[in-house]
């Protein structure tokens, strides 16, 4: 998921062989911020607390050239984008599926895609 993504991003080479990542809601605790010039897409869920936002700090606050674009969905959990994930919202560490923040992401991620 998210995090084998940010561990990737972290073992690549200055001149890697991808040129653009997206991660949706990784694990951060421990995470650094990654040397190769990849842009990546950073999706957050506020409410998460499987994969805490505040442990995304330090690679937020790390890569500040405009490579990382991060965005966090304010009513979101983990698994927002998972319509399989329709449990009980008041269950701590339960993902739970965000229509609203699933279709908002995949924009996001599109847009993101297409761009330069």
């Amino acid at each position: 998921g998210g995090g084998g993504v940010l561990a990737a991003l972290q073992a690549m080479p200055r001149q890697p062989p991808i040129t653009k990542a997206v991660m949706y809601y990784p694990v951060c605790r421990g995470a650094v911020p990654w040397a190769a010039a990849i842009p990546a897409l950073l999706l957050l869920g506020a409410k998460d607390d499987v994969a805490y936002p505040a442990l995304c700090k330090p690679v937020i606050d790390g890569i500040s050239d405009g490579r990382l674009h991060v965005v966090t969905y304010p009513d979101a959990r983990h698994g927002f984008d998972i319509p399989a994930f329709n449990g009980p919202a008041d269950q701590p560490g339960a993902p739970v599926y965000d229509a609203a923040a699933a279709k908002a992401s995949w924009r996001a991620v599109l847009d993101f895609l297409r761009s330069q």
